[in-house]
């Protein structure tokens, strides 16, 4: 089968898994509080051994909530041994909407891929670029806390961490630095609001030149992320199915999605802010408001790409670095006193199952352009 015809049947069939879960939902008496209705999470570990679309699974979490018949949400971290790409690792979000009579899925993920010469982690030092495989972990995990509400708006967190990833160092001088992305969410009416904050911890780090030489202390250095992003329709038409929609616009430091509706008027689908201040931590002092380099770029084979470059770091004094970048998906709104009647945790494997077969697929299907 043809890659583009694979990806294509692949994006429809994730976005079709989530319809039964949408239409099984009904509409309740008003809820007198007048708080936002709470959204259904589920979460679930699938082990090692799982044979993925040739690729062999070691280990996913999978978290997913539900909110109204309009949207649902599925988030995965996970490592698999892929036949064309090696060791991989790295997470996922998939956020399915229905705005205007669609159904829309926008998704972001970072992946490790084992023979991949460009890693999404990464350090540069002094011209020496030094690569940090989120696969070279000790262990990973994720923890989603209870629904707790903020005034009439439901939140709740995700915290998804890769231990003590190794860096390469001559000899047996370990180094390693741990990653920890925390989803904030506030599932409010019509809009999920998602706060994807970045921990990066520097406490184990030593940084060595590719001739295995220590880099000196007080070196300056930078640590940069790759994230992909995308935003996908999967209403599926007579014509086609999962269409892929391009950003209306991009700037410095985001990027929109919108289209225009009935009667002319523009509505917002989605947008990304990768807000470009950030905390760098020394020890027990911080300095905040610190400026990143962040910018956006058409990825090959769909999406975009999304760079942060934390510049100005120095080595043996900085200690940990934090960001937070602003997700919004907009949707129609959550009827009031909505309760869910299909259980969430049908829908989680397969979905994630597909999940990681479309990040597979797209991969080889854009190192064929």
């Amino acid at each position: 089968m043809k890659p583009k015809i694979r990806l294509f049947i692949l994006v429809l069939c994730a976005g079709l898994l989530f319809l039964p879960f949408f239409g099984c939902a009904s509409v309740r008496a008003s809820d007198e509080r007048g708080m936002v209705p709470a959204p259904q999470i589920q979460t679930q570990y699938i082990p090692n051994g799982t044979i993925i679309g040739g690729a062999v699974s070691l280990g996913q979490f999978n978290m997913g909530f539900g909110h109204g018949e309009n949207f649902s949400y599925g988030w995965c971290v996970r490592e698999y041994i892929d036949p064309n790409n090696g060791l991989c690792a790295g997470y996922q979000g998939n956020l399915q909407s229905y705005v205007l009579g669609n159904w829309l899925n926008f998704q972001i993920y970072m992946e490790s891929q084992g023979v991949d010469d460009n890693p999404v982690v990464y350090i540069n030092c002094s011209g020496d670029v030094i690569p940090i495989h989120l696969y070279n972990c000790s262990s990973y995990d994720m923890v989603t806390s209870d629904v707790t509400y903020v005034g009439d708006v439901p939140t709740f967190t995700n915290v998804m961490t890769f231990h003590d990833i190794a860096l390469q160092t001559p000899g047996n001088d370990p180094s390693s630095i741990s990653l920890v992305f925390t989803q904030h969410f506030i599932a409010d009416w019509t809009k999920l609001t998602v706060g994807t904050e970045t921990y990066a911890n520097l406490t184990k780090m030593k940084l060595y030149y590719t001739n295995q030489s220590e880099v000196p202390h007080n070196t300056e250095f930078s640590l940069n992320f790759d994230y992909n992003v995308g935003l996908f329709n999967q209403t599926p038409t007579e014509e086609h199915g999962s269409v892929e929609i391009l950003p209306t616009s991009i700037n410095e430091t985001g990027l929109s999605f919108n289209v225009t509706g009935t009667g002319g008027m523009n509505y917002s689908l989605a947008d990304v802010t990768l807000d470009d201040n950030y905390t760098e931590v020394q020890g027990t002092n911080q300095v905040q408001n610190k400026t990143a380099i962040v910018y956006f770029a058409p990825r090959l084979g769909g999406g975009c790409k999304c760079f942060q470059r934390f510049t100005n770091l120095t080595y043996n004094v900085t200690t940990a670095i934090i960001s937070d970048p602003t997700i919004n998906v907009h949707h129609a709104s959550v009827p009031i006193g909505w309760i869910p009647e299909f259980p969430l945790f049908l829908i989680l494997p397969p979905f994630m199952i597909i999940s990681l077969l479309y990040v597979i697929t797209r991969k080889r299907f854009a190192d064929k352009l």
